[in-house]
């Protein structure tokens, strides 16, 4: 049986279905369920995946998950090459062995993808990201993270286009980024569009106080 979806899961999917941007943002707080969202999407069927994760317990949380929702998928990790499924239409794949073996060395071709997850997308700053990224030009393109705002600054707004959270009547907490904008006088809104002046140049410190950030498109 496949796993319920909470009201705000589903309403994630459906913002997400109704979205017009193709580099989607979601901000959802620790616990949220972001990976079954991410399984239920690419459970739909509609489009060849790949799901990337710097982790190799995220990986594998992710392929369980894909597994309860009945989803043919193969594995690309190191260590576990008896789960390669090169021509299932989901892949889940760890970042460090997908640039090892498809964007450094072209031992593997880069799987076909429409849409591309990635995990953790506050990382998605890093070479090893935007190299596999930049592989997929006509993909969509959706980052899942609980803390968008990255310590060092570093803004997330040249890498993906709007932010879709959970509405605030499904998680009673607001991702930091929303109360950021939230505590300089911005209303609170289910979708953000970070093409706005105001979120390229606002970020959280790590005790969660809004700061200006004119590097948000770096």
């Amino acid at each position: 049986m496949s796993p319920e979806l909470r009201p705000y899961q589903q309403c994630l999917l459906e913002q997400i279905a109704n979205a017009t941007d193709k580099r989607i943002l979601i901000v959802c707080p620790t616990g949220g369920g972001k990976t079954v969202v991410a399984a239920a999407l690419m459970a739909s069927g509609l489009r060849r995946a790949l799901m990337v994760a710097h982790r190799r317990e995220i990986v594998n949380q992710t392929s369980a998950k894909l597994a309860a929702f009945g989803v043919h998928h193969g594995v690309i990790q190191a260590g576990d090459d008896d789960k390669l499924r090169p021509m299932a239409a989901v892949q889940v794949s760890s970042i460090q062995t997908l640039h090892g073996r498809s964007i450094r060395s072209a031992i593997m071709p880069m799987p076909l993808a429409d849409l591309v997850v990635i995990d953790e997308a506050h990382h998605a700053c890093a070479m090893t990201y935007r190299k596999a990224i930049e592989a997929y030009p006509g993909a969509t393109v959706l980052g899942l993270t609980a803390t968008p705002c990255r310590g060092d600054g570093r803004g997330l707004g040249g890498i993906f286009d709007v932010i879709i959270a959970p509405r605030q009547e499904g998680v009673t907490r607001l991702p930091s980024l929303r109360d950021a904008l939230d505590s300089i006088g911005r209303p609170a809104m289910s979708e953000l569009r970070l093409g706005a002046e105001t979120a390229r140049r606002v970020y959280c410190d790590r005790r969660g106080r809004a700061r200006s950030c004119p590097g948000w498109q770096s």
